[in-house]
């Protein structure tokens, strides 16, 4: 971590950092994560009392870091907000004290710490509301032209109370609008292009460098389900000290996924899923409404009670 980010959580943790605008006034208490864009913060909307989130970059940023991620994030949640699994964000503000700061409802834990938690054993019942929620969630985003580019175990997280059955979608640092915003012609097909995730959920297609498309959310969120399923991916824990080489590895792994052994092991529909996300072509429209329609079957068939409960109900 840089001199940058103990400054900043000096700054907050002695009481120092508090935000006015208009009637509002945030006032930063704790730090709570470092990220590579800057730190994470637990602050209080002074005015309501209601606790909050903060993410905080460094304005001046070296060029190893890109300096719109916090931006880029800000103006999505700006045209998201309202949508399922979007929190609320309550500021944007850009240049406060060295920094850009992006207040919003601060949330629950994230899958991948609850997860953990749950000696990395979750229900089926848990991952078929997992996967109906994210899927109407990035229904609700690509109607909206966004895409998300990032989906992880991390960047899925909980309602403050965790008796509340519901989920929130973060970190939008990395989405990208594939539709152009006055045309709404989609943006063309390419190659050569930075690679964009998380190695263990990036779809085949950024393992290929290849411009990402709706489909490409769809296809991260089906190695999601399948991790909270077997508690691990096949490449899960890989290491190579040659990026390259890992990212090749992974990428290989996940073009010869064996469908058939995947459906003995647990409900066909999970395989079914993944597979026809893999079939979609760049501008094909994901067929939503038909795979929630699969993953209800599900429940239906293993006879779970309806009550939208996850594992961790109450626990938090």
């Amino acid at each position: 971590m840089n001199s940058v980010k103990e400054d900043l959580a000096y700054i907050i943790e002695n009481g120092h950092f508090v935000i006015r605008d208009g009637e509002q006034q945030f006032k930063l208490l704790t730090k709570i994560d470092y990220g590579s864009f800057g730190i994470v913060c637990r602050g209080v909307n002074q005015v309501t009392g209601q606790p909050v989130a903060a993410k905080l970059e460094n304005a001046i940023t070296d060029a190893s870091i890109d300096p719109k991620l916090l931006f880029r994030e800000a103006q999505a949640y700006r045209r998201l907000q309202g949508g399922p699994a979007i929190p609320r964000v309550f500021g944007f503000y850009q240049n406060f004290l060295t920094c850009n700061v992006l207040v919003m409802e601060l949330l629950g834990h994230n899958l991948e710490l609850i997860f953990g938690a749950s000696r990395r054993t979750f229900t089926t019942k848990t991952v078929l509301i997992i996967a109906e929620q994210m899927i109407n969630a990035l229904e609700f985003i690509h109607n909206h032209n966004i895409i998300h580019r990032d989906l992880k175990p991390e960047n899925i997280v909980m309602s403050p109370r965790s008796d509340i059955s519901k989920l929130y979608l973060i970190d939008f640092g990395f989405a990208e609008e594939y539709k152009h915003p006055y045309t709404k012609e989609h943006i063309p097909y390419l190659v050569d292009q930075n690679f964009v995730g998380t190695l263990d959920y990036a779809s085949v297609n950024a393992h290929h460098f290849k411009q990402l498309s709706r489909r490409d959310d769809m296809e991260s969120l089906g190695y999601i389900l399948f991790y909270f399923l077997f508690g691990k991916l096949p490449w899960s824990g890989f290491e190579d000290e040659d990026w390259q080489q890992l990212h090749k590895t992974i990428g290989k792994m996940k073009e010869n996924i064996d469908f058939v052994k995947l459906a003995r092991l647990k409900p066909c529909e999970f395989s079914n899923y993944l597979k026809l996300c893999k079939r979609l072509s760049f501008t094909e429209v994901p067929e939503y409404s038909f795979y929630r329609s699969m993953f209800r079957n599900v429940h239906t068939l293993l006879h779970h009670k309806d009550d939208g409960h996850f594992d961790w109900h109450g626990m938090y």
